[in-house]
This record gives structure tokens, C-alpha cells and sequence, in this order.
């Protein structure tokens, strides 16, 4: 097991392609998008907390889950699970490397933005789907782009001598 990562689950990523109007994906009840936990400045349960992982910048959207156990990060060509179960301890459970391709940043550049600081995939949307899935949005390098995200609590990494190997699947259009 590598360090600071745990192997509590299995992710896929699986690039969306659907001919399906895209508002149908998602609950049209925006009550379920809203805050579900509420803290106020002075609260003792609110802690503040550091978390750094090397080569990862931009952490933008989060969502919490369910649980309150894990907090998803969306942050620039990557989504981050962060057990955050001990107050003010928060640990990386798994990351998905989620970049945008060179073909994608060749084109952004060609748009006149910059290499250094637009022309990535940074994480805007990340929305619990249900259960067992997570719906991602980036800007794929000024092209828009996304994903479901298969989370399987429990399971394993594919190969039996590296508990945390998971799968990754990406596909273009």
C-alpha cells in the first residue's frame, strides 16, 4: 500500500457520451444541491484543517458526502476522496488523475490562453448521482467535458500485489 493512501475503494472513470439531453442526468429537485450541514463562525465542531498533496493545485469544489465521512475535491486535472473522519486529520483515500489531453491543450492554446494557467482540466461540478456514483464536470482545456464516477466501497485494486491499483477508462469524442 502506498503511503497516505488508503485501498477502501475502487473507482472508474468513465468519459459520458449520450445523445440524451444532459438535464435528465441529474435531479431536477435543486433542494438536494443545497449546503446539507451548516456551521457558524465560533462552532466548536468547525475545524479548520491543511491538506497538501504535492503537483495538485486549485482546489475548488468540494462536496461532502453523504456520511459526512469523505470530502471530494474537484482541483486542476485530478478529483481527490479525502477521509476526513478525524476532525482536523484529513486523509487521502484515493485520487483520480483526470487531465486534459494534449490534443485538447494544443486547441486551448490556439484559442490565445495561456499554457501555464488555462489550459487545463480544472474540476467545476462534482455532484453525488447516487449511491455509488459521482457526477464530474471540467473544463477540459476550454472544452467542457463529463463523467460519471464509479465508486465501489470495499473492493480491491485489480492487481493482487498493489492494494491501491484502480482502473481508469477514458475515451474521446
Amino acid at each position: 500500500v502506498r503511503p497516505g493512501i488508503e485501498s477502501a475503494s475502487s473507482w472508474v472513470l468513465v468519459r459520458l457520451v449520450s445523445d440524451e439531453p444532459r438535464q435528465e442526468l441529474l435531479p431536477t429537485d435543486f433542494s438536494l444541491l443545497t449546503p446539507s450541514h451548516h456551521l457558524s463562525t465560533g462552532d466548536g465542531r468547525r475545524v479548520l484543517s491543511l491538506f497538501h498533496q504535492k503537483g495538485l493545485q486549485d482546489f475548488d469544489t468540494l462536496l461532502l458526502s453523504g456520511d459526512g465521512g469523505t470530502l471530494y475535491v474537484g482541483a486542476r486535472e485530478a478529483i481527490l476522496a479525502l477521509n476526513i473522519q478525524d476532525p482536523g486529520v484529513p486523509r487521502l483515500k484515493n485520487m483520480i488523475p483526470w487531465p486534459a489531453s494534449d490534443r485538447k491543450k494544443s486547441e486551448c492554446a490556439f484559442k490565445k490562453k495561456s499554457n501555464e494557467t488555462q489550459c487545463f482540466n480544472f474540476i467545476r461540478v462534482l455532484v453525488s448521482f447516487n449511491a455509488t456514483h459521482l457526477y464530474a464536470c471540467g473544463t477540459f482545456a476550454f472544452s467542457p467535458a463529463c463523467t460519471f464516477i464509479v465508486s465501489t466501497p470495499g473492493r480491491e485494486g485489480k492487481d493482487p500485489r498493489c492494494g491501491t491499483q484502480n482502473t481508469a477508462i477514458f475515451g474521446e469524442q
